[in-house]
């Protein structure tokens, strides 16, 4: 009952009553099996929290107890034929069987009820269209995050292009597919022999992979720029290239801001933006991040960890010998 109040408010609730005290009003003896259901399945809902299964199961027990009421011939159930008509009358028609078979005999025009099939035909169409695109790409995302696949950065790279490709709208897909490329990337950079520099080849496919994961980054945050989960993955996307990408370092830092906004409660972005502060060598705005991460949850050892760096880098000892033995009392 609290879930459907906070969902659906006032009104849904009454409407749950209503429905609930006409059922009560139907009871035939001696009682049908179907009435004992329903009974059974308003008072549980009281109790137990419903799913979406069960409240459509609960409907369907409603209908079949209407038609077995019609059958019995309760006179608490009758006949409404809802008739679409002409615009002259109205839009909607409310009349008795009688009424609505005199007027199924009249010579009725097929210009209405055209127009309204091309509609619903246009609509059906659409909805299908993207419907079937939605469910292929989840499915070629779905595959390319198998393990089989992650074993293959080729084959993962072409799935989920794929993916994005028949089904642009979803941000998730980007904000994976940006850290595949960077991963991609990593991979090859790091494939390259110590004390050798990468060929010609790398070196442009791995600027292309950099690019492609911050294009990746910046279209998820356009998609769906509230949700502070994309904009930490920019922001970790440009802290990877900082010192090789103009201006990554200031960017970065913006976008990590930008989840902070978002999510200002969230003790873990807090210290990725202390990160960052601290890669930079800017210990003081580090600490403030990794103090701030603190004091929102005081038994988060990573916060006091970090915090800890932070102090020893600033040569306060004291302060990180109190950080590293809070890690210690809580790990």
């Amino acid at each position: 009952m609290l879930e459907l109040l906070s969902t659906t408010g006032i009104l849904g609730l009454a409407s749950f009553f209503f429905i609930f005290w006409r059922t009560i009003k139907t009871r035939l003896s001696p009682l049908s099996p179907l009435f004992v259901a329903i009974t059974s399945a308003f008072v549980l809902s009281l109790f137990v929290p419903f799913s979406y299964t069960l409240v459509m199961i609960l409907f369907v027990l409603l209908a079949f107890y209407g038609t077995y009421l019609y059958l019995e011939g309760d006179k608490k159930v009758y006949d409404v034929v809802i008739t679409l008509v002409t615009l002259k009358q109205g839009l909607l028609s409310f009349e008795s069987e009688e009424e609505a078979h005199h007027h199924r005999t009249r010579q009725a025009s097929v210009i209405f009820p055209s127009i309204l099939l091309v509609l619903c035909a246009v609509l059906a169409g659409f909805l299908g269209y993207f419907g079937f695109n939605y469910i292929m790409s989840d499915v070629k995302y779905a595959q390319s995050l198998q393990q089989q696949s992650l074993a293959n950065g080729q084959k993962t790279y072409d799935l989920q292009r794929a993916a994005i490709a028949q089904f642009p709208y979803k941000s998730d897909y980007y904000r994976i597919f940006s850290q595949v490329n960077l991963a991609l990337a990593n991979s090859l950079i790091n494939s390259t022999p110590k004390g050798s520099s990468p060929s010609a080849t790398t070196q442009q496919t791995v600027v292309s992979l950099l690019q492609q994961s911050i294009n990746s980054g910046r279209a998820a945050v356009t998609i769906s720029p509230l949700t502070a989960a994309n904009w930490e993955n920019l922001s970790s996307i440009y802290r990877s290239i900082i010192g090789v990408g103009q201006n990554a370092d200031q960017f970065a830092i913006a976008s990590m801001n930008q989840a902070v906004i978002l999510d200002p409660f969230n003790p873990r972005l807090r210290i990725a933006l202390g990160g960052i502060y601290y890669q930079l060598s800017a210990f003081d705005q580090a600490q403030n991040q990794f103090q701030q991460s603190v004091n929102m949850k005081p038994d988060f050892a990573n916060a006091y960890y970090n915090l800890g760096h932070a102090y020893e880098s600033k040569n306060d000892f004291a302060n990180a010998l109190q950080s590293y033995q809070a890690v210690a009392q809580l790990i």
